[in-house]
């Protein structure tokens, strides 16, 4: 299983390196891999640098992500 590399607001080489990343990752494992992609461009969800999660992104990233691994184990 995999997460995903978070991307970031700014649109720069990084996040389009991060996005190249995620799309090998997720291409090479079979078993799980967790895109919480949408998760982190969700309105309302990240801090004003666009980067760091506001407590309720961490909230329902940690939700999201334990519904992940529950459905891997079972």
């Amino acid at each position: 299983m995999f997460s995903s590399i978070p991307p970031v607001a700014v649109e720069d080489e990084g996040r389009n390196r991060s996005q190249q990343i995620n799309t090998q990752l997720q291409a090479w494992c079979h078993l799980g891999f967790f895109d919480h992609r949408t998760v982190y461009m969700a309105p309302d969800l990240l801090a004003t640098d666009g980067v760091h999660l506001l407590q309720k992104g961490k909230r329902i990233l940690a939700q999201e992500l334990a519904g992940f691994i529950d459905r891997a184990l079972n």
